[in-house]
């Protein structure tokens, strides 16, 4: 919650497209034995929240028109919200530029290291094909699963994620962020669409990449949920397809590595960003300037 707040307060909610709709757990039929820990859930939370955070909303199911065969129940949490992330990344930009920070995009990062008691981060020019070497007082590494090609020993995996986009829906009826199968699922509406990404588990072996690719035999499988349980009785095309790459720790829990005094890291979000990334900055800030 920190971090949303961290960026909320900086950029506000018109910037960052920000909507509270609240977030949905997807129930099956495999998972219906985990409602009977709800309570026990809530009851652990409540020293952290101050009220209870999760709540079943059954009748939600035809609400969103859902397939009532398949998705069982839906658990509900007023703590889950949503950003326009084009808006958020635009106005981000904005925001650092006023305050006299300058971003260089297109640099493939090398290497960092150490010369003369100085950081150094040598970069990849792409149009003369030779490298330019920047000099600074201190380096944070925040690239998240790609910073392990920069030091090896920041152990995060890369994890792709296959991302659709639906075209307009006239009268759609689901508004929020939705999850199911552990997390490794997960669909919002942006207006009146769906953006439905992950299926990792379908494929782990050929997820764990660097490389901004396709892979069918999971958007085909984002397509039939689509068609059989999310939208069954609506009428939808596909607009676009794209890949994103996250960073993963064993622990699942963001890291933050002095490396070498004038050298950290700060990765692995595990797939939440957009809601850690403020928090883990002024973490950051406040330890190592």
């Amino acid at each position: 919650m920190k971090g949303i707040e961290i960026l909320r307060e900086r950029l506000t909610d018109e910037k960052t497209g920000y909507e509270n709709y609240g977030g949905y757990e997807l129930i099956t039929e495999k998972e219906i034995f985990a409602l009977n820990e709800i309570d026990s859930i809530n009851e652990k939370l409540k020293n952290i929240i101050g009220e209870n955070v999760f709540e079943t909303a059954n009748d939600k199911i035809p609400e969103f028109g859902f397939d009532a065969g398949k998705v069982k129940s839906l658990v509900y949490s007023k703590y889950e919200s949503q950003v326009d992330t084009g808006e958020l990344i635009k106005n981000y930009i904005r925001y650092v530029q006023e305050r006299g920070i300058t971003i260089l995009t297109g640099c493939e990062v090398k290497e960092v290291n150490i010369k003369n008691s100085k950081p150094e981060v040598v970069v990849s020019h792409n149009v003369f094909h030779e490298d330019l070497i920047f000099q600074c007082g201190k380096v944070v590494i925040c690239a998240n699963a790609f910073s392990s090609k920069i030091f090896s020993d920041i152990k995060v995996k890369p994890g792709r994620g296959q991302v659709l986009i639906t075209k307009p829906i006239d009268g759609l009826r689901l508004k929020g962020v939705f999850h199911y199968d552990e997390g490794f699922y997960y669909f919002r509406n942006y207006k009146n669409r769906i953006i439905f990404g992950g299926g990792r588990n379908l494929d782990f072996e050929n997820e764990e990449s660097y490389q901004f690719r396709y892979n069918f035999k999971i958007i085909d499988d984002l397509e039939n949920k689509l068609i059989n349980m999310i939208l069954p009785a609506e009428e939808f095309e596909i607009d676009m397809i794209w890949t994103g790459i996250m960073g993963f720790t064993e622990n699942k829990l963001p890291e933050i590595k002095d490396i070498d005094g004038k050298i950290i890291s700060a990765i692995s979000c595990n797939g939440m960003g957009v809601a850690l990334s403020g928090y883990l900055a002024k973490k950051v800030i406040k330890k190592y300037f």
